[in-house]
């Protein structure tokens, strides 16, 4: 089998399942179609050095790759909102300082009822 030919079966078998995989991971159709098209232009790249019977594997862990870098390119260009009041900061702080002291103190009372007898528990 030519190496075209073998390129385009491929492509034909597994462009709708790594679409699929990709749409699962991004929140729009035309983003999974880009990283889709992504996918497949790294196999014409690189096809020489795939192994035939793997090829699957291959397609999917490519995939992985070009979503995760996807996301860092997303997160890097997001802006965030960085103006919230230090007093609501503080707020919060306060509040996870107290919930995780309560979750402590319910955690070793557990154990020290589980200590007592029943009797001794009532």
């Amino acid at each position: 089998m030519t190496d075209h030919r073998w390129l385009g079966e491929t492509t034909e078998r597994y462009y709708k399942e790594i679409y699929c995989y990709c749409r699962r991971h991004v929140n729009t159709d035309d983003t999974a179609y880009e990283l889709t098209q992504t996918v497949f232009l790294r196999l014409c790249e690189n096809y020489r050095a795939v192994e035939r019977a793997s090829v699957r594997a291959w397609l999917y862990r490519v995939a992985k790759n070009v979503c995760a870098d996807h996301y860092r390119q997303t997160y890097r260009t997001q802006e965030w909102n960085t103006d919230i009041p230090v007093d609501e900061c503080e707020d919060a702080l306060v509040r996870s300082d107290a919930a995780i002291a309560q979750i402590e103190f319910s955690d070793a009372l557990a154990e020290l009822l589980a200590h007592l007898t029943e009797s001794e528990r009532e």
